[in-house]
């Protein structure tokens, strides 16, 4: 199995590790090493995503897994450019199970950051406000299918908490 390409960012990302990853491979102990090889064939398939239309019939995403490891790096960045560091939480706040949920976990993994999961069958707007008062989150990271009325109530409770 090839090596995967290092780790190239257009800013200095923090790994979980706290070091900095600043444009150079990923190296190390082991745990490095198992994420490497999960992602060293490129061209291999990672992901299939579906998602049902009203219409009732599906939308198909597929990933390789080169294709994920660069949506990883691009979340990576997206993280650090809102000024995360290691061991700060976001929420995750998806209206249902979505790829971009993934694409974050992988991107926490590679800034050392922590995704909180925001349930979007269960969680009301007090739950929601709870989980980013106790977790003491950064970000909120959502997409077009959560609730708005929840953010716009997240929004009112905590105006400090940027949400992207």
């Amino acid at each position: 199995m090839a090596a995967p390409k290092p780790l190239i960012l257009s800013e200095p990302v923090w790994g979980p590790t706290g070091c900095l990853l600043d444009g150079s491979a990923i190296t190390g102990d082991g745990f490095w090493d198992a994420y490497q090889a999960a992602f060293a064939d490129a061209a291999a398939p990672f992901l299939t995503w579906y998602e049902p239309l009203p219409d009732k019939t599906l939308r198909r995403l597929s990933f390789t897994r080169g294709e994920f490891w660069r949506l990883g790096q691009q979340a990576a960045t997206v993280l650090r450019r809102h000024g995360l560091k290691p061991g700060e939480v976001f929420l995750n706040a998806f209206g249902g199970n979505r790829w971009e949920d993934l694409a974050f976990r992988l991107g926490a993994v590679l800034t050392g950051t922590v995704p909180a999961t925001v349930n979007w069958q269960a969680d009301d707007l007090e739950k929601l406000t709870f989980k980013a008062s106790a977790t003491q989150a950064k970000l909120v990271l959502t997409e077009a299918s959560y609730d708005s009325s929840l953010l716009a109530g997240l929004r009112a409770a905590a105006p400090q908490l940027p949400i992207y």
